[in-house]
């Protein structure tokens, strides 16, 4: 099941507090990101699922923002754990004019706005932003853009630091889909773990025995994002707040090198 960032609704579940309990601390901030993502349903009204949910608390309680998620599945859709990172706040438009764009082609289509948007008709989608590319990105998109680089950066960095003395085959090693801001046209990136499994297998016919041997390296795979998981809730609870800002101080370092670099490349 994939968690959509842009359409799901968030429900807040509940804590039961009493006048003893603190409402400060790492093991009630921790709490409060749990029962938020516990909350969280697509537009569906599915939640997230089980096999990755405790990468995403521990994410998310390090201000990391994921927008969708994915157990991995053998049937449909990516056959490795995944979890898309980016910005929060993301800007409604992409493209300058983008919203009335998508009106006209809308319109021409004879279908409603969001169905272009969602590809209910490719024709329509591709008409749409084959237009918004040619009006340039909206100035809030690309400062968007730049802030999900940052956590690009900064997860490259703990992942660093989490593989440190720890072996594990390529297949299970954790990975970013992304180098740097130039793979990411929409302004996001995901983590995965899986290796040549990271694919898409809706379309495949699998024997029975190949779905079993996919479902046992699955639960692997998600093994190892979980031990990610895990790294990061021990860190929060130990380090906190000082090992998210050293983290982020090289990260920043590295963006800065890398734009160093690009203005000295251009110059003549």
């Amino acid at each position: 099941m994939e968690e959509s960032g842009n359409s799901q609704e968030v429900k807040i579940g509940t804590m039961t507090e009493t006048k003893n309990e603190s409402e400060s601390g790492p093991q009630y901030e921790w709490d409060k990101i749990a029962n938020e993502i516990e909350g969280t349903v697509d537009a569906e009204g599915q939640g997230i699922d089980e096999g990755i949910k405790d990468i995403v608390i521990a994410l998310n309680a390090f201000e990391i923002n994921t927008g969708q998620s994915c157990e991995g599945h053998a049937d449909s859709g990516f056959s490795a754990p995944w979890v898309r990172v980016e910005a929060p706040n993301e800007p409604e438009e992409r493209f300058n004019g983008q919203n009335s764009v998508f009106e006209k082609v809308a319109k021409k289509y004879d279908i409603s706005v969001e169905e272009t948007k969602r590809m209910h008709n490719m024709d329509a989608y591709w008409e749409a932003m084959h237009e918004c590319a040619e009006k340039g990105e909206t100035e809030e998109f690309i400062k968007w853009k730049q802030e999900s680089e940052k956590l690009l950066y900064l997860i490259k960095e703990i992942l660093d630091d989490f593989y440190e003395g720890r072996k594990v085959s390529d297949e299970l090693r954790i990975r970013t889909d992304a180098k740097n801001v130039e793979d990411m046209p929409e302004g996001s990136f995901e983590i995965f773990s899986g290796g040549s499994d990271y694919k898409i297998v809706n379309e495949e016919n699998l024997t029975l025995e190949e779905a079993k041997a996919l479902d046992s390296r699955m639960q692997k795979y998600r093994g190892e994002m979980n031990a990610f998981g895990e790294f990061l809730r021990g860190k929060f609870f130990s380090e906190g707040r000082k090992y998210l800002t050293e983290r982020m101080k090289k990260a920043q370092e590295k963006i800065d090198a890398q734009r160093i670099k690009k203005l000295q490349e251009n110059l003549p």
